[in-house]
């Protein structure tokens, strides 16, 4: 079968500390629909090398908590998901209160295996005094390969950097948590080929060689207050990759998160004990 891709852009437009006039009715995104991202009105937030992210919910709105190893609250994501339609939109603010700053937005969608889906981030400026942000294109996909499950990129220093979500079982990854592995690669540009991102075929996905920027491992147990764990290492501890970078890591890989329950959900069999990932009900058993 063939993969379908998807892609999403940050584009450039005006910061604004009034966040109602940051709205931009008329931009459009790559569905076609119109975008009503925020712009970000404060720097991206300091990520150390380890750290944790807790999920509540507040009403409607998932609250997920990005902690320090010390339990500091370095940053707050608050989401609106719909998951009748599969569609979110995002906003991370500064500490533990929504009325610190806004430092990224997001919107997107999280189709289920080659469903519709996609994610777009809007980013603040690398350079403070710089009055647009950095016009930078975020690009993410879902692959076909088993250990692949998708990736963005990203100007980096002039060039395009691309990086990908995968599998792993490496023993780095291991303490930090016993459930779900991930690993996040630096790779060479990918083929493109009629619009879509395709991966180097003659790339071993299980021994690829490629530099390990992060790991995430699911520690949650599907529990509400639990906690999955990110962990930067190599480059992705260097200002080679900025903070902007690490902020577009960690939210493409809550949104991987969101992928694999939806997954779940799309998993549904006879006869399986239904039980909730996060609010999603799934069938247990079920392999992601």
């Amino acid at each position: 079968m063939e993969n379908s891709s998807q892609s999403a852009a940050t584009t450039a437009s005006p910061m604004a500390t009034n966040l109602e006039e940051a709205l931009d009715h008329h931009a459009l995104t790559v569905d076609g629909t119109a975008s009503n991202l925020v712009a970000p009105s404060v720097s991206a937030p300091k990520l150390p090398s380890t750290f944790r992210i807790t999920y509540g919910r507040l009403g409607r709105e998932h609250v997920y908590t990005v902690m320090s190893p010390d339990y500091d609250a370095l940053c707050t994501i608050l989401v609106d998901i719909h998951w009748y339609s599969s569609s979110f939109t995002l906003k991370m603010v500064g500490g533990d209160s929504r009325n610190h700053g806004v430092s990224a937005t997001a919107r997107g969608k999280v189709g289920a295996f080659f469903g519709r889906s996609f994610l777009e981030v809007s980013l603040p400026s690398i350079f403070p005094t710089q009055p647009l942000e950095t016009n930078t294109t975020m690009k993410s996909y879902r692959t076909t390969f088993r250990s692949s499950l998708c990736g963005f990129s990203m100007m980096i220093g002039g060039k395009e950097e691309h990086f990908e979500w995968r599998r792993t079982n490496n023993t780095e990854a291991k303490p930090l948590g016993k459930a779900l592995h991930r690993k996040l690669v630096r790779i060479p540009g990918p083929n493109v080929g009629a619009g879509n991102f395709k991966m180097r075929r003659d790339v071993n996905p299980n021994n690829d060689g490629k530099e390990v920027v992060a790991f995430m491992a699911d520690n949650s147990s599907w529990n509400l207050g639990r906690s999955f764990t990110f962990r930067f290492r190599e480059s992705g501890l260097e200002s080679t990759l900025s903070e902007q970078w690490r902020t577009a890591a960690l939210l493409s890989g809550l949104w991987l998160w969101w992928m694999d329950l939806v997954r779940c959900r799309s998993l549904v069999a006879s006869g399986g004990t239904v039980f909730a990932i996060a609010g999603v009900a799934v069938v247990a058993g079920v392999a992601t």
